[in-house]
């Protein structure tokens, strides 16, 4: 019994892992590359990940969202860099590889101090450390 609820667990897992990827498919195939003719190229790592946000993001945010953005980019000189719908895919990439970082130096700096107390209340793991 046991090992046919871990096989329909592993299915259900798999099923769904099937079913993100080709949906994670299907949003990069209908983004198109932005026109960039007259304006500065994107970092080459960059480029594939702004260019799907960026056509997403035009679709999905307000207007007057953008046109305010569009104008704070033309105030800072910056509109032959990137267009209000890179400028925000550019910061939900930043958003993600801040938030990587931190999670990674907070494994680092619990790893450096040696805490195991898991999910105990700090209470119970200084009471732990002291004995």
């Amino acid at each position: 019994m046991r090992s046919l609820i871990r096989l329909a667990i592993i299915f259900l897992c798999a099923t769904t892992g099937v079913i993100l990827l080709l949906y994670m498919i299907s949003l990069i195939r209908k983004a198109r590359p932005s026109e960039r003719t007259h304006m500065d190229p994107l970092p080459r790592m960059l480029r594939p990940v702004v260019n799907i946000l960026q056509f997403h993001v035009s679709e999905i945010a307000p207007t007057s969202m953008l046109v305010k953005r569009k104008r704070q980019l033309q105030l800072a000189g910056l509109e032959f860099v990137l267009k209000a719908e890179e400028f925000i895919a550019v910061q939900c990439v930043s958003l993600l590889v801040v938030a990587a970082l931190g999670l990674w130096t907070a494994g680092l700096l619990d790893a450096m101090a040696g805490t195991k107390c898991g999910s105990r209340s700090p209470r119970a793991c200084w009471a732990g450390c002291t004995r």
